[in-house]
């Protein structure tokens, strides 16, 4: 068939041409979504896909899924035309389940959507070519450049390309010449005996009374295999779902077992993977010498988001101008935090729509950002909390607005009756690390990867309580800084002011962004007047000399220099078309300040 388009065909439509299982793959996504399911409402999606040029050319057929196999292959015939039936379908099934899996798989295979940051020249990793997440090519490489690594835990929450990241630890493994088992926890029920068994083909896993005894057939089985590859992968996958004390305990004994069983056949020719959410606070294996190496997956930056962006416009030959990647940037950093999944589906959203400035103020104005929150993040986040202790939950809302905590914050928070029903700090600190959802640094507890959401989550749900958190946080840094006279405290209290005016700085049309425009200028320069005369002018204590005041100035500098987070949130709250880079304007106007000063004190 001759193409009528001059266009050329998308990595998805390529990827699909060439693989008869993912294109199966496809065809039984597409069923599950109401647009297609329905004949009626399929019949209309196709009339309309190519200005109705192709609808003679689609081999029709009563049963659903050859007619949805034809339509495929046909439109796979256009490049570009397959894309055009989902974007159609995005606006009939956005926010179903079964559309959400479908731009899931779509996404997997778009590996040029997101790239690492080699885009700008800088040698590629060898694994950078295939990824569409840039979070997983440090992970890639440190499975494929340390054989003498044997466990590996790789820990990540949902969204952040787990699976995408074992698809292509698979796939190199396979073409090394690798035998791989998959047990996929999530597919068996709650009983870690029943999934090894019916992983490894043992599906009269009734008979089998004990661990230890799956243990050895398994361990049979490996065996056998080694006999035709040489080499064997284990996957074990989704673990986050047995994590009971006594599945954690099976899954010991089995994985130990494992081990000892196969010293007889050479320990090196067996690598271990096990993957899942939250999984670094638990140990899986018994014997020292097999400590697994943790691998993390991490959220996405600015730098990472726009760069991004930029090569996937430069792919789609529609390259702009280096201001426009910079705000569309910061608009999906401000709406995803960085979270993968996130950033990815409102990208995929609003990828046609977005074609100049306008367009993008537009897409992100007042009366349409709710839209786009509710049908691409909302329901990320929903899948979230509810893997989550409701306990754990509530406290890392409260904690949302606080980038760094100590101890003495929670007990401060307790009094203020923000951690009703919880555990001692302590133990809530504890609880904390041990799910990796905050890190320890010293004393201090820095935020957790789950913060952006948590915030957006309550942007949209309880905005109340959002504006309570940040009087609270407010007070608190205020008291702090004239308390112990900390530069730190009053870094927090700009990003706490910055944070309660975030949502504002999305108006509906000029005259109400200016007045809210006004209203946030108005905080954000009393706070430069809290930062300039509570640590420069007289209010410092008579006893503090002038030089010790220049010192805490520079130093304030210094740090204000190096906050990425307070840079990016200050510009996008008190942003400006004509001035890209308001925060530098607004260190000049401190280090002006503190020229005076020494000038005065010499």
């Amino acid at each position: 068939m001759t193409n009528e388009s001059q266009n050329q065909p998308s990595k998805f439509e390529k990827t699909l041409r060439g693989n008869f299982l993912k294109k199966q793959d496809l065809i039984l996504l597409l069923l599950a979504c109401p647009s297609i399911a329905n004949r009626a409402s399929r019949d209309n999606l196709i009339s309309g896909v190519h200005n109705g040029k192709l609808v003679a050319k689609v081999a029709r057929n009563a049963v659903d899924k050859i007619d949805v196999q034809n339509i495929v292959n046909t439109l796979l015939d256009y490049p570009g035309v397959l894309e055009e039936l989902i974007s159609f379908m995005r606006l009939e099934d956005s926010g179903t389940q079964a559309f959400q899996a479908l731009e899931t798989f779509r996404s997997a295979l778009l590996v040029d959507s997101f790239p690492s940051d080699n885009i700008e020249g800088k040698a590629p990793s060898k694994s950078e070519d295939v990824l569409e997440f840039v979070n997983q090519t440090k992970a890639l490489d440190t499975i494929y450049d340390n054989p003498q690594i044997l466990n590996f835990i790789i820990d990540a929450p949902l969204g952040y390309g787990k699976t995408r990241l074992l698809e292509q630890v698979k796939i190199h493994f396979e073409q090394e010449g690798w035998a791989i088992y998959l047990v996929e926890c999530d597919k068996f029920g709650p009983d870690i005996l029943i999934s090894l068994a019916h992983s490894f083909g043992i599906l009269d896993s009734t008979n089998i009374e004990s661990l230890e005894e799956l243990s050895v057939r398994v361990t049979d089985r490996l065996q056998q295999q080694l006999n035709n590859t040489g080499t064997i992968l284990l996957i074990i996958d989704s673990l986050h779902i047995l994590l009971d004390d006594f599945q954690v305990s099976s899954i010991k004994v089995f994985l130990s077992s494992i081990r000892s069983n196969s010293k007889k056949y050479g320990g090196s020719k067996l690598k271990i993977i096990l993957s899942g959410r939250y999984l670094s606070q638990y140990e899986f294996f018994s014997v020292p010498n097999d400590i697994p190496t943790l691998i993390s997956l991490e959220p996405f930056n600015l730098k990472v988001i726009k760069q991004a962006i930029k090569h996937r416009y430069i792919k789609m030959d529609l390259p702009r101008e280096d201001f426009f990647y910079s705000l569309l940037a910061r608009h999906l950093y401000i709406y995803s935090g960085g979270h993968p999944k996130l950033v990815s589906d409102i990208f995929a959203y609003g990828e046609t729509s977005f074609n100049n400035i306008e367009s993008i103020n537009g897409w992100f104005c007042k009366s349409s950002n709710l839209n786009h929150i509710r049908s691409r993040i909302e329901p990320n986040f929903r899948k979230i909390k509810r893997e989550l202790d409701p306990k754990i939950w509530s406290a890392l809302e409260t904690l949302c607005i606080f980038r760094k905590f100590d101890i003495s914050l929670l007990r401060h928070l307790q009094k203020e009756n923000q951690l009703n029903g919880q555990v001692t700090p302590f133990k809530l600190a504890d609880k904390l690390t041990q799910t990796r959802l905050v890190d320890l640094n010293g004393r201090m507890y820095s935020d957790g990867i789950l913060r952006p959401v948590i915030l957006i989550s309550l942007y949209i749900d309880d905005p109340n309580r959002l504006g309570d958190l940040c009087e609270i946080a407010e007070k608190y840094f205020k008291q702090k800084f004239l308390k112990e006279r900390h530069e730190e405290s009053l870094i927090e209290l700009v990003y706490t002011r910055l944070i309660k005016h975030r949502r504002q700085a999305l108006a509906e049309d000029d005259k109400e962004r200016e007045g809210v425009y006004n209203n946030i200028t108005k905080a954000c320069e009393e706070t430069s007047g809290d930062l300039i005369e509570e640590l420069i002018r007289n209010k410092l204590s008579s006893k503090i000399s002038k030089d010790i005041q220049i010192e805490k100035l520079i130093s304030l500098i210094s740090l204000l220099e190096k906050d990425e987070e307070l840079e990016f949130l200050f510009n996008y709250t008190l942003r400006d078309e004509k001035r890209l880079n308001l925060y530098s304007d607004w260190i000049k106007l401190i280090r002006t300040k503190a020229k005076e000063l020494e000038t005065e004190n010499k």
